[in-house]
Order: structure tokens, then sequence, then C-alpha cells
């Protein structure tokens, strides 16, 4: 049974519907394609474990989400402490 989700792109970028595909690679086919305004995910399921599939998306995708989130509210502070550390290294050759 083939199931379809459509994702705005205005709302959801590709890279967390793709992490979130590859996760769920181990127990489902999948294919994902896209629209000027959209993407399509189809997975491939027996039948009766459609609703799985979709939940086990759902949740690898929310999951991937926050995550992609939270990188882009700390990005600054991780390479502030990057450089931090860097900086000491350079520093105690001197």
């Amino acid at each position: 049974m083939i199931t379809t989700i459509l994702l705005e792109k205005t709302k959801y970028s590709e890279l967390p519907i793709r992490k979130a595909l590859y996760w769920l690679s181990e127990y489902y086919q999948w294919s994902l394609r896209e629209k000027d305004d959209e993407w399509i995910v189809e997975i491939l399921s027996d039948v009766g474990k459609a609703e799985q599939a979709v939940s086990m998306f759902c949740k690898l995708h929310n999951d991937f989400l926050l995550r992609d989130q939270l990188d882009s509210k700390t990005n600054y502070l991780r390479e502030k402490i990057v450089f931090a550390a860097l900086d000491r290294i350079a520093n105690v050759d001197r």
C-alpha cells in the first residue's frame, strides 16, 4: 500500500524530511518528489501498516525539525565555543 504525504515547501525544508526518511528506510520503502510548492512523500507499507508508517515518519520528521530549529538558534554559540577553543590552542604554542 502506498501512502502519500504532502508537505508545503513554505513550511518544511528538504533536509529534515530527508533525514526522517533516511531513518524510515530501515522499515519502509519511500520516495520523495517535489512540485513547485510542495514535497511529495510516498511510503510503501503492508496493508494495515500505513498508519504506523505515517506515524513513524511524523515522529522522525518532528524530531529532525526540532533539531534543525535548535541548530539554527544555537549555531552562533557553537561557533563562539569553537573559535575560543581554537584561539586557546593557537596561543598555547606561544
